[in-house]
């Protein structure tokens, strides 16, 4: 995953925009993409801060059950599908 732009970008871009630069002309001079800039303008007016948002991201779960349900394989050369079951 991307590391989060720093705090310091962040405000500067806002200051930029509430100075009068046009979003295109900001997204720009910062490299930033419309969608980034958008985000922080609107977490800014809902929370009054444009820090990033900290603890959300739990990664990825590498747990492989089937939780109690059937378990289809599919072996492609054979266009067969064989169903099985997965004990914990």
């Amino acid at each position: 995953m991307p590391k989060a732009y720093s705090q310091d970008l962040r405000e500067k871009a806002i200051a930029a925009i509430e100075r009068g630069v046009p979003k295109s002309e900001v997204i720009t001079m910062f490299n930033l993409s419309r969608d980034s800039l958008d985000r922080w303008l609107k977490r800014r007016l809902e929370t009054g801060s444009v820090a990033a948002t900290q603890g959300y991201q739990r990664g990825h779960s590498h747990r492989t059950q089937a939780f109690g349900r059937p378990l289809y394989l599919c072996c492609a050369a054979q266009k067969t599908y064989k169903i099985c079951s997965m004990s914990s």
